[in-house]
């Protein structure tokens, strides 16, 4: 009987999900989202963003309940501030990868050649830009040390492909689709992150070391680099119930997850995940139990 009036009170329930726009990884995984909060017998209502920073802010000011969320973000706003604004925490979605694309024929073998070098670096106002400039900062480069290019993905691997850049730092969960199809036209390499080069990096707090499969033509072996965890953020006024059944049905369903998209592969298991802020009040009795186990 608690039960059925549990699914009951759901049924009569619509939340909000942030999804980001229609061409990236993340609205992927929100896609799957709204599938399973539709299982569990919540309304929802998608929302298109501009992409996981407007995720963040529209979360931030109450116009929507959930939604994927980047570290770089959940790091650099203070997670003090965060929680004040009734932000929290419910699991990680996939882990996107910094990858230094270059063409074969430009003679570009490590991240500190890029310097001279005309590169791709990402869109102005995206969170990718900010880790990018991290990452480099670690190396030792500047953007003044190269000539960065501002392009979207599809405009940068069109230069890219037309020899007008050297290289593209391309942040996505591998497969990459355009780094698929710009294998399949010509030959590039993709830069890995040596010993001391990643022992550098990973002294940024959000990034984690991962490998790169050999998934694209013409690379054979895998690329060590570093990745950038998304994880899905929600109100703290979401009911408890909504937020521990969708946390169970995520860590049920991770192989599952590895077949739609390949990102879904390096998710921990539940008891190894370590969240940046606070988890919402509703999982925080099933993460104690899982690392209890």
């Amino acid at each position: 009987m608690e039960e059925r009036l549990r699914q009951l009170s759901l049924s009569q329930t619509t939340v909000s999900l942030g999804v980001g726009t229609s061409t990236g990884t993340l609205y992927v995984f929100s896609k799957v989202i709204a599938r399973e909060l539709g299982r569990l017998g919540v309304g929802v209502q998608e929302v298109e963003t501009r992409g996981p920073v407007d995720n963040l802010e529209k979360l931030e000011g109450r116009m929507v309940d959930l939604a994927g969320v980047p570290g770089a973000e959940l790091h650099y706003r203070t997670p003090g501030l965060l929680q004040q604004n009734g932000v929290r925490l419910l699991f990680p979605l996939f882990r996107t990868q910094y990858q230094l694309v270059v063409r074969r024929d430009r003679d570009v073998s490590s991240w500190a050649e890029i310097k001279g070098r005309r590169i791709n670096v990402g869109q102005k106002g995206f969170s990718g830009l900010v880790v990018v400039r991290d990452i480099l900062e670690q190396l030792g480069i500047t953007f003044e040390d190269f000539r960065p290019e501002y392009l979207t993905h599809d405009v940068a691997c069109s230069q890219l492909r037309a020899g007008r850049l050297d290289g593209v730092i391309a942040p996505g969960a591998a497969p990459h689709p355009a780094i698929v199809r710009l294998s399949a036209e010509f030959p590039i390499d993709i830069l890995p992150l040596r010993n001391h080069e990643l022992e550098r990096v990973l002294s940024i707090p959000y990034l984690s070391e991962t490998q790169v499969p050999p998934v694209y033509q013409g690379i054979s072996q895998p690329i060590t680099t570093v990745g950038e965890w998304f994880i899905l953020a929600c109100r703290q006024d979401l009911d408890d119930a909504i937020a521990q059944q969708l946390t169970e049905r995520w860590w049920d369903m991770t192989d599952e997850m590895t077949q739609i998209h390949q990102a879904a592969a390096s998710l921990p298991s539940p008891s190894r995940w370590n969240p940046p802020m606070p988890l919402h009040q509703g999982v925080e009795s099933y993460y104690k139990h899982v690392r209890q186990e």
